[in-house]
């Protein structure tokens, strides 16, 4: 790896970018990776420009040669990021609470497009009470390429604060602040 970033410098961003995996340009690593692209239209469409560098890649595959494939695509199988995600999507109903039903919409969205900016921000402008979740791949900065990489993990946590039973309202939800809708 070292070498390759020393003979080509304009490659070290997308490499040791935090949801990259890196690969070898080999002809079948190249073939899957298009192949998750053409199974995977709204992947493709959230990575403007990848199909055309995997197909440049693919007029001359070379194992020595490397390139960043971004997680939704390595993993994209495995993620489960398909026709039912979709469906279930389109159905809604992740949630009944509007804030927290956008947070996690948003979210499933940044997934797939490997940039989580529109879910933090849903999630900075909520009111969640004593709810905190993160969702998706998180610095760990132990990782054995550069300590540059992501992991993926789940947490959620919901903490009952003294007094949190006689806040609440009838329908067992908390007061909203002033100017704010109840989540």
């Amino acid at each position: 790896m070292d070498a390759w970033l020393a003979a080509h410098p304009q490659d070290r961003v997308a490499l040791l970018g935090d949801r990259t995996i890196v690969r070898r340009a080999t002809a079948g690593n190249l073939r899957s990776d298009l192949g998750v692209l053409a199974r995977r239209p709204a992947l493709d469409a959230l990575h403007p420009g990848l199909r055309t560098a995997l197909e440049a890649l693919l007029d001359n595959p070379d194992a020595h040669a490397l390139y960043a494939l971004p997680y939704s695509i390595a993993w994209a199988d495995e993620r489960g990021a398909g026709p039912r995600r979709a469906a279930r999507r389109r159905r809604g109903a992740v949630s009944e609470r509007p804030g927290l039903r956008a947070v996690l919409r948003l979210r499933a969205r940044d997934l797939q497009a490997d940039d989580y900016e529109g879910g933090d921000a849903a999630w900075v402008r909520g009111r969640f009470g004593a709810l905190n979740a993160q969702i998706g791949s998180y610095e760990t900065y132990d990782d054995k390429l550069y300590g540059a990489k992501t992991f993926f993990g789940m947490s959620v946590s919901c903490c009952a604060t003294p007094g949190a039973a006689q806040a609440r309202g009838r329908d067992g939800r908390s007061p909203a602040p002033p100017g704010r809708a109840a989540l």
